[in-house]
Order: C-alpha cells, then structure tokens, then sequence
C-alpha cells in the first residue's frame, strides 16, 4: 500500500508532539507503546514514505521504535539546556 501525505505537518514535529502528549503520564514503555501508533502514522505521511511501499513492516515499525527513542533522547537533552533555563528566568 503506498500513503498519501495527509497534513502539511512535519514527521519530526509530529513524533514530538506524539512523545509530549505520551509523555504525560509516568511509566516510559507505557507513554512508548502510547506514543508508537502516532509515530508510525506520522512517518507514513512523511515526504520519506509518501509515494512509497513498505515492503517490511515489522523493519518499518522497528525503524519507527528507534526514530522514537532517538527523538525522546533529543528531547531529554534540551530540557535542561542553559538556554532553557535562561528563558525561563527571564520570563519569571
């Protein structure tokens, strides 16, 4: 089956609001498992597979599993950033 793109959204932008909004409560592989189905389906309408076929999908859902974890670990190294921190004081 090939995707269509479906909004104008960013994949990347949408595997991190999927992680934000899974990230609300407080075991990580329950906010994973919540978070993996709107990653997938952010990817599928991604400029990288819109047009394509996905000829292995349990390849593709552990590529998507990975671009999770990478994006959680990206995340997790801003939020405590200098310039966050300096953001946040000067708007306090």
């Amino acid at each position: 089956m090939q995707y269509r793109s479906s909004n104008s959204w960013s994949a990347s932008g949408t595997v991190e609001l999927a992680v934000t909004v899974a990230g609300q409560g407080d075991n990580g592989a329950l906010k994973a498992q919540a978070a993996l189905p709107l990653v997938t389906e952010a990817l599928k309408s991604s400029n990288l597979v819109v047009g394509r076929t996905i000829a292995d999908p349990d390849q593709f859902t552990k590529a998507a599993q990975l671009y999770l974890d990478a994006t959680v670990a990206l995340l997790k190294s801003l939020q405590h950033s200098a310039t966050s921190a300096q953001a946040q004081t000067a708007a306090a």
